[in-house]
């Protein structure tokens, strides 16, 4: 793995099917830093990439005053409560190209590591003969029985 990961981003953990960076916020707030994990998962075969954040209803910088923010959290509230859903978008500030840089190559990282786990558990399945790996949730159960 890369050591030139530095500028606003750090790998916070790597185990051997998953690898997680946190990429700060340039606004120096640890509240608005995002974190991503990509996973492979070998037990379902797939490759998982989440990005996750705190995100804040009413975060303009002093726009509106403290009842109307409490307004705001109110009919956000009431929305999730009657539709189930709200939409918000929230911003991760980037100073400059290089910590853009680090959390591309903190990407590719973490491609690398999950190509290899792959690669790994692709090597185990010829291994045990498996030529290929359940699809459906009847197939798998029936290989479960089996006992792989």
């Amino acid at each position: 793995m890369s050591d030139k990961i530095s500028k606003g981003v750090m790998k916070t953990s790597e185990w051997e099917n998953e690898v997680t960076y946190r990429v700060m916020c340039d606004c120096g707030s640890n509240d608005h830093d995002a974190s991503v994990s990509m996973e492979y998962d070998k037990e379902l075969n797939y490759f998982s990439l989440v990005f996750w954040k705190n995100i804040c209803w009413c975060s303009r910088w002093g726009v509106d005053t403290w009842y109307e923010k409490l307004w705001k959290r109110v009919s956000c509230s009431l929305k999730m409560l009657f539709t189930g859903y709200i939409e918000v978008e929230e911003e991760l500030l980037i100073r400059d190209l290089d910590h853009i840089d680090d959390f591309i190559t903190a990407l590719i990282d973490g491609r690398v590591m999950l190509a290899r786990s792959h690669a790994k558990f692709e090597a185990e399945m010829k291994a045990d003969k498996i030529d290929e790996w359940p699809q459906t949730k009847e197939e798998l159960n029936k290989e479960v029985e089996k006992g792989f």
